[in-house]
């Protein structure tokens, strides 16, 4: 029910359903019968939950809802620490994070708003807000042209960044999960930059670049260096593509595509 209200933009219904999913669950796990629970069982709990409250917000981003995106992101953080509360006395209130640290205002949020998180995409082992549910909100945001909700959001993909560093991985077969994860978490950046471009957000989309080259060690991908140019060049900013560029391609940032040449060719190509 929850998944199918929020595919037809019936979100408000979709919240409510998954706010009695909440409360049902907090409910029985409260319960004497709690205690005798397999852990196992939990688990497939978890990872019903987790993936309805993926779905709700894949649906909010593919409409461009962020309101409602914002607000069961809320809602999922809150649930999340009540899980953790329940499991655990030694869990504190940073593991969740309040939802006005991701305002409007464009202020940069504390480093306790990354307390808890699994440092991989595929790897998640709690039931509130990972990666996955980040790009959702990144792409909602977008859509809806939330440019300030986009740059505190993209602080949130850090932690998941600086996992994946090249300086962080070993073997070969480490190196090829972690250019697999950039790749899905590449989809963020994308969704931020375009937002900015829109906006005439420059100066962000050159921030957002260079904060992802530092916290990944890779090359950014091409769609946010294209949006990114295209807002510089209708600026006149000629100098700073040039420096974008060369920032994009310096010898020290690792490229997961292994495009090469091609990489470069179109990055020079697009801002010609």
């Amino acid at each position: 029910v929850t998944r199918a209200c929020a595919a037809v933009g019936l979100f408000s219904n979709a919240r409510k359903v998954l706010q009695t999913i909440h409360e049902d669950t907090l409910a029985e796990r409260s319960g004497q019968v709690f205690r005798g629970v397999r852990r196992a069982t939990l688990q497939v709990d978890d990872e019903l939950i987790s993936g309805l409250h993926r779905a709700v917000l894949k649906s909010a981003a593919e409409q461009g809802n962020i309101t409602y995106a914002l607000m069961i992101a809320e809602d999922i953080q809150a649930f999340d620490g009540e899980c953790k509360w329940g499991q655990s006395e030694t869990v504190t209130t940073d593991e969740t994070i309040s939802w006005s640290e991701v305002n409007t205002e464009g202020d940069i949020l504390p480093p306790t708003a990354f307390s808890g998180d699994s440092p991989y995409v595929a790897t998640n082992d709690r039931m509130g807000m990972g990666a996955l549910e980040w790009i959702y909100i990144l792409q909602a945001a977008s859509i809806s042209g939330h440019w300030k909700v986009c740059i505190n959001t993209l602080q949130f993909l850090r932690p998941y960044l600086r996992a994946i560093h090249p300086d962080r991985i070993g073997r070969k077969d480490g190196i090829e999960k972690a250019n697999a994860e950039h790749k899905l978490l590449s989809k963020g950046l994308v969704a931020a930059t375009k937002c900015f471009a829109v906006r005439s957000q420059y100066g962000w989309a050159v921030r957002a670049i260079e904060d992802w080259i530092e916290w990944s060690g890779r090359r950014p991908p091409k769609q946010a260096v294209h949006a990114s140019v295209r807002i510089l060049s209708a600026r006149g900013r000629g100098d700073e593509v040039y420096r974008l560029i060369a920032n994009c391609l310096q010898p020290g940032v690792q490229d997961p595509t292994r495009d090469g040449k091609a990489y470069e060719v179109t990055l020079y190509v697009n801002a010609i």
